[in-house]
């Protein structure tokens, strides 16, 4: 089983410091210490997608959610994710 957790940062962020952030994560996430890490936890480990790569992949798969369902989903956030 490969499991894969997506990372979002808060809209509205400068382009200068998503690219920073991007690019400091995914060099930790590749680190050889991290790597081998992740590999013992998690016999099937892959590489991680970064940057423009999963924002396509988001894309796509957002695309493929009914508006019904992203519906339900927002509504969700609101009564039970906060951000104080």
């Amino acid at each position: 089983m490969i499991s894969q957790k997506l990372i979002f940062a808060q809209a509205g962020i400068p382009k200068d410091r998503l690219q920073f952030l991007r690019t400091k994560f995914y060099e930790d996430i590749t680190s050889e210490a991290t790597v081998r890490m992740m590999k013992q936890r998690f016999p099937v480990w892959g590489e991680p997608t970064n940057g423009e790569d999963l924002a396509t992949d988001v894309k796509d798969l957002l695309a493929r959610v009914s508006p019904k369902d992203i519906a339900m989903a927002l509504e969700f956030a609101k009564k039970y994710v906060t951000t104080k």
